[in-house]
């Protein structure tokens, strides 16, 4: 076996209100030598459960959910589980969300509009 193969791959939980962005990410981060999908969601209610469920080191969500507070899931996330890195995805740029979102323990924050290997390099260094 490669180093690669017997290395530990970085398990990724998504949040993501697309089902197709979330599908597609799923693809990418798969195909990724070094990750792993480690589960996903559309929505942020019954997400601790899940990750207790679900070993991960990363989690990847996007900022601006459907009727939901992803800066308070952030928040709870890291109060429950402060070994799993957060990296958010936004199509929001505003820099005021995004300090709430780092000041609530977002590793960092992706703008969506930037290409997937931006995302892939925030993930890898969360």
């Amino acid at each position: 076996m490669s180093p690669l193969e017997t290395a530990k791959k970085i398990r990724v939980f998504l949040v993501d209100d697309e089902p197709d962005a979330s599908s597609l990410m799923r693809l990418i981060l798969d195909s990724e030598s070094d990750m792993e999908t480690a589960g996903s969601r559309t929505k942020v209610a019954g997400l601790l459960d899940e990750l207790a469920q679900h070993p991960t080191d990363v989690l990847l969500i996007d900022l601006t959910l459907s009727g939901e507070d992803a800066i308070e899931a952030i928040r709870e996330v890291k109060c429950a589980r402060p070994e799993i890195r957060i990296v958010v995805l936004s199509g929001c740029l505003d820099p005021i969300v995004l300090r709430r979102a780092r000041e609530a323990g977002a590793a960092v924050c992706v703008a969506k509009a930037l290409e997937i290997d931006a995302t892939l390099q925030a993930i890898r260094n969360a």
